[in-house]
């Protein structure tokens, strides 16, 4: 008996044979001798197929609730019998939603993690005309290349343009991830300088507390303020939870830290290495998962340096009454996807 797909595939490939039959011999107004040929006429029918199904599968991806509801829908591509038709308004639905995914995913450098815009990303694949239309018709003998049209003849090369879009979405972002209380200190007893935060520090009393700001799950700072030095090491854990698995699709869930310079209210931002796990405005992985199970919840243990360790001093650094010196952190998931259509083969 004949799957579902196995159906589809069938009607899709007869489709096609019957608008070939049909609309060739009446509609070519190129020469005989430019004519598809038939290998040209399958590789079209394999890249539509593959294009149609990347595309949705790339919109499960982008699922935001278990109703379900998604960032950009999945479309239901007309046809009969289970089938689709490969023509103008398939490619332009293909299009409209390959467009809108873009910005849903981000690159695969870690050390940036940047979410992607159609300008970036075809300028960078060199696809189209470098900005944000797909070739339409590709340049044929002294002809030059159409862009963002849908000229009745579908070209294996503007379908090979938006496999490369969809193979380029690997990787979203679920937001920020939240912080607990557990290993938050607080600051030892203020000094008269920083000879007194040393002295004071082997008998420090550890406690629970939320950062200055809500998103910060680790932070280390050093001040001199009007009443006197204090030191606070903050050295939480990152909490993440699974929220779906669209189709077993998801492959891992990987956990970074976005360092930047400590932001106390009504001070101006300052940065000191002191023990961050990396260099300013940069990210770091802390963890990851192969966990894809829905509600499972991921705590990432302690994760910053050596929380006993007392900070150098850093007052030759202040000046303009700047008082604050140190680093924090917010947390980022990024989600890895194993794709079944226009992935790397």
């Amino acid at each position: 008996m004949l799957t579902r797909h196995c159906k589809a595939f069938i009607a899709f490939h007869i489709g096609l044979a019957i608008w070939s039959f049909m609309t060739v011999p009446a509609l070519f107004a190129e020469s005989f001798n430019s004519r598809p040929l038939q290998s040209e006429l399958e590789a079209t029918v394999t890249f539509g197929i593959v294009c149609a199904r990347g595309v949705n599968e790339r919109c499960y991806a982008t699922q935001t609730s278990t109703n379900p509801t998604y960032s950009v829908s999945p479309t239901n591509f007309a046809g009969t019998n289970g089938g689709w038709y490969l023509n103008n308004n398939l490619m332009s639905n293909l299009d409209l939603k390959a467009q809108a995914l873009v910005p849903c995913y981000v690159d695969g450098n870690t050390a940036n993690i940047v979410t992607f815009s159609v300008t970036g990303l075809w300028a960078h694949l060199e696809i189209g005309d470098r900005t944000n239309q797909f070739t339409g018709t590709p340049a044929i003998g002294t002809n030059p290349p159409t862009y963002g049209d849908y000229p009745w003849r579908i070209y294996v090369e503007g379908l090979q343009e938006r496999y490369k879009v969809l193979n380029a979405l690997k990787y979203t972002k679920w937001g920020s991830v939240t912080m607990t209380n557990d290993g938050i200190t607080y600051p030892v007893p203020e000094s008269a300088n920083y000879g007194g935060i040393v002295d004071g520090w082997p008998t420090v009393v550890w406690k629970n507390r939320n950062g200055y700001r809500a998103t910060d799950i680790a932070y280390t700072y050093l001040e001199n303020g009007v009443g006197g030095w204090s030191m606070e090491k903050g050295r939480g854990k990152a909490k993440f939870t699974i929220l779906f698995n669209p189709s077993n699709l998801l492959e891992k869930t990987t956990i970074y830290l976005y360092v930047t310079g400590f932001n106390y209210p009504g001070q101006p931002e300052r940065y000191d290495s002191f023990e961050a796990p990396a260099a300013e405005d940069s990210y770091v992985e802390i963890y990851s998962t192969p966990e894809t199970t829905i509600g499972t919840v991921v705590v990432v243990p302690d994760f910053v340096g050596d929380s006993l360790a007392i900070l150098p001093d850093t007052s030759d650094k202040w000046t303009n009454g700047i008082s604050l010196s140190g680093w924090s952190a917010v947390g980022v998931s990024v989600q890895t996807w194993n794709f079944n259509y226009c992935k790397d083969e």
